[in-house]
């Protein structure tokens, strides 16, 4: 009447929507506002998200 037998679970390969992690890093500076220092606080970039925030 009732089977209680358990099925193997399937679980689906990953797919990613990035061709590369430049193309992640890419999508990531377009949507979030994110600056990088220099150890020495020296500012290396800062994408327009940031700058139209903090008026730079």
């Amino acid at each position: 009447m009732f089977s209680f037998a358990r099925k193997p679970a399937v679980v689906p390969e990953p797919v990613s929507n990035f061709a590369s992690q430049s193309d992640y890093i890419a999508a990531i500076k377009a949507h979030v506002a994110y600056i990088e220092f220099l150890p020495d606080g020296e500012i290396v970039d800062l994408n327009p998200l940031l700058a139209s925030v903090t008026g730079h």
